[in-house]
């Protein structure tokens, strides 16, 4: 698509919790599908979160940056990829019992 990369993923959070949620959720995912994290900018302020995954550029931003910055405008001429037919593996709902929670941390490689 661009020399920047393959995909962008566009995001936005209805609150600050909701930011840092997401924040979270992305860190937490490239960590446990080894998928290497680049430059992470705008993590504390709440308006523009941007993940440089390589392949994968992820934006997150509150409703009002969004709309100001205006991303999809800048791309799009790029091709729109539907990602609700695209299989994700499971994630429990619950968290894990902890007697499982600490033999998973104890199981990660160093």
């Amino acid at each position: 698509m661009s020399a920047l990369a393959d995909f962008f993923l566009f995001a936005t959070a209805e609150s600050t919790r909701q930011f840092r949620a997401i924040s979270d959720s992305i860190r937490r995912s490239c960590k446990n599908h080894q998928i290497k994290v680049g430059n992470v900018e705008g993590k504390d302020s709440g308006r523009w979160l941007l993940v440089d995954c390589f392949d994968v550029i992820v934006h997150v931003f509150d409703a009002e940056s969004r709309v100001y910055y205006d991303l999809e405008l800048l791309w799009g001429d790029a091709p729109r990829l539907d990602w609700r037919g695209i299989e994700t593996p499971e994630i429990p709902l619950t968290p894990p019992a902890r007697e499982e929670r600490v033999y998973r941390t104890l199981s990660l490689p160093e």
